[in-house]
């Protein structure tokens, strides 16, 4: 893996002078741009679409028949569209001394879109379906170096480029793993958190590779693609004391899977998780991570990951909340504002074409107040009479027996009053006493069960209770409708209020934007410190004891940059301790010590951008609100007028058994009823 060159730009190498290709034109180098362990990249004098590898040393002779067959029976045109494919050979006296390769222009580390803190300055406008076809193209890459029978062996996030159209080249190609007419050309190197638990630790000079081992580094990529630079094995570990990192992927312990907490392992907060992504990429993750994955081609192919991502394309959407974020639309809702309202990062910040100025719409909000006042309130007066019957309703008939039974109901309530009168009289006489005691009692009782058990009493009784139950049933529908009534009344009402008070607070946002806006004037100085802060990199840094697999915990934590340094948040991550923390917060203060306030320059752009999305978020959760009200007010008159409704029949009915039972009772008690 080369490093950007410390040598002077423009600087050119004269040690280099004696160099040829194989056609014997002699080869002029340009400045370094990039040097590495095993040699140095320049620049072509005279050809800006070439660049040189040249060796520090004669390449050996295994490398030398290496480069040979890439540069023969391996330069597919497929591996050629996607990687920096050696394309002739450099002689110093005849002797291999490096190669020319395609000069890559406008291509950056893919560590530089997966970062959430380097997206922002390289990739400012990517969202997440950018990431997810870069992420496809770069399987597809991997794929074209399969089919040769190679393998990228050296995988990692510095050898993998990506453009602005999302289009992936593979450079270093000198070290893949070539194999050809059975004589194998190993890949002698590796960065640790691209290398599969079961070769951490080992000697990779004298290791054959497979494409198992191949597909391990692809699957980290793909996971960094697709959560936001997050490393699957950089989790929350539950078990006792520390766990290096290079010991968690030794170990399996893949933070994100089902089995998370079966190896002691809890994803870090504020991530996505695989229930944010489609089940057959959750599924091709665990694959490739869990327990198991060692076996014999168990992790996902290339070509596994390239379908995959091919389907999850069209069935990303964009959020109607932010439309920066885009998400996988089988999740149900927008993952990175589920993560940003959590008090999380808002990882596709200022992705959307966001205005740096803010306005209330007041025809939005004009068209509302004119929605309100054509649904005023109504009246809904109940009015028994309207529910008469056209015509009153003919009495039941009488009972037959009914005078008759009255007949001689009056004969023995004349008897019992002469037998009063003869106990009158029996103080004159002892035997009229006696006989009117007995006829009183005799024909009293008698009187008094003839009335009881008369069917004219018997039928009073029976109208009497069914006009008592008449009017129950109507005075019970009767306060239905009232409350009904006064129910879309008071909820009227209410939605009028919140209505206005809601556009109210909509147009109270202007003043309140502009006020936030002058504090930011004020801060000017502060906040671009803050975008100097953001713009060093973690990952870039060399900073004492923060090694690649302490930086992969970080940026599980969200610490990607000098700004995101907090001593004592930093020494709550597990693994970090105050001597750690320490050495961040000085590389922190060094980085501040950099700064220079340019008092020229007004605020930053991304702050005024970030302001105004703010307020146009809260614009439109309370315009969402006034919908959802005047929705609501303009469907409380259909709904009271079809519950009102269905009274009608049941109060017709109700108002017809009430006149009815009325009138059998009025008919029972007319003197002239015969």
């Amino acid at each position: 893996m080369t490093k950007p060159s410390s040598s002077p730009p423009g600087c050119p190498v004269s040690a280099h002078h004696a160099l040829t290709d194989e056609r014997g034109r002699a080869v002029a180098l340009g400045p370094e741009i990039a040097s590495g362990g095993e040699g140095s990249v320049h620049t072509v004098a005279g050809d800006p679409h070439r660049l040189a590898k040249v060796y520090k040393k004669p390449a050996s002779q295994q490398t030398t028949e290496k480069l040979r067959l890439m540069l023969s029976t391996l330069a597919t045109p497929g591996v050629r569209s996607i990687a920096a494919w050696p394309s002739d050979l450099l002689l110093r006296n005849g002797t291999v001394a490096g190669f020319l390769m395609p000069r890559l222009v406008g291509f950056e580390p893919v560590q530089h879109l997966y970062n959430p803190a380097q997206r922002l300055k390289y990739f400012p406008r990517a969202g997440w379906r950018f990431v997810v076809n870069a992420a496809r193209n770069c399987a597809g890459a991997f794929d074209e170096v399969h089919k040769t029978g190679c393998l990228v062996g050296d995988v990692n996030q510095s050898n993998v480029l990506v453009s602005a159209n999302t289009e992936i080249r593979l450079i270093d190609c000198d070290s893949f793993q070539v194999t050809s007419a059975g004589r194998q050309y190993l890949c002698e190197v590796g960065v640790a958190h691209y290398t599969p638990p079961e070769l951490q630790g080992q000697n990779l000079r004298t290791v054959s590779r497979t494409i198992n081992h191949d597909c391990f580094g692809l699957a980290v990529l793909m996971f960094q693609f697709l959560l936001v630079g997050r490393h699957p094995y950089a989790g929350v570990y539950l078990g006792p004391g520390d766990l290096a990192f290079e010991d968690a992927i030794r170990e399996f312990r893949f933070a994100y899977g089902p089995r998370s907490r079966a190896v002691q392992m809890d994803p870090p907060p504020f991530t996505p998780t695989l229930s944010d992504l489609p089940p057959e990429l959750a599924t091709l993750f665990c694959r490739a991570f869990e327990k198991g994955s060692d076996g014999l081609n168990a992790r996902p192919k290339a070509i596994e990951w390239y379908d995959a991502l091919g389907r999850l394309a069209p069935q990303i959407l964009t959020c109607s909340n932010d439309s920066g974020h885009e998400y996988w639309g089988g999740a149900g809702t927008c993952v990175w504002c589920r993560i940003a309202n959590g008090r999380g990062p808002d990882y596709f910040f200022d992705v959307g074409d966001r205005p740096t100025t803010f306005t209330v719409d007041e025809v939005r909000i004009g068209v509302y107040l004119a929605r309100l006042k054509k649904s005023r309130l109504l009246d809904f007066p109940y009015d028994r009479e309207s529910y008469e019957p056209a015509s009153l309703p003919e009495p039941d008939p009488l009972p037959e027996n009914l005078d008759t039974h009255k007949s001689v109901t009056t004969i023995l309530a004349v008897a019992t009053g002469l037998g009063v009168l003869l106990v009158f009289l029996g103080c004159l006489s002892r035997p009229a006493l006696l006989i009117g005691i007995l006829v009183t009692l005799v024909f009293g009782i008698w009187l008094g069960l003839s009335v009881t058990n008369s069917p004219y009493r018997r039928e009073l009784t029976r109208r009497r209770t069914r006009l008592h139950s008449a009017v129950h049933a109507l005075e019970q529908l009767e306060d239905e409708w009232d409350q009904r009534a006064a129910r879309y009344a008071h909820q009227h009402g209410s939605l009028v209020r919140r209505v206005q008070d809601t556009a109210t607070q909509c147009r109270r946002l202007q003043q309140q934007h502009q006020n936030e806006r002058n504090s930011l004037e004020l801060r000017r100085e502060d906040l671009a410190r803050t975008q100097h802060l953001r713009s060093c990199f973690i990952s870039d840094a060399d900073i004492p004891n923060i090694g690649e697999g302490r930086k992969q915990v970080l940026t599980a934590y969200n610490v990607l940059t000098a700004f995101d340094i907090d001593y004592h948040f930093v020494t709550q991550i597990k693994g970090f301790g105050p001597k750690l923390a320490g050495n961040l917060v000085a590389w922190r203060e060094q980085m501040t010590s950099l700064f220079r306030f340019d008092k020229s320059k007004g605020v930053p752009e991304s702050d005024l951008r970030g302001l105004a999305a703010k307020y146009r978020k809260q614009h439109e959760t309370l315009c969402r609100d006034i919908e959802q009200s005047l929705a609501t007010l303009e469907g409380l008159e259909p709904r009271i007028r079809k519950e009102l409704s269905t009274l009608t029949p049941e109060l017709k009915e109700a108002v017809t058994n009430w006149r009815e039972a009325g009138e059998n009772l009025l008919a029972l008690r007319r003197p002239n009823r015969n």
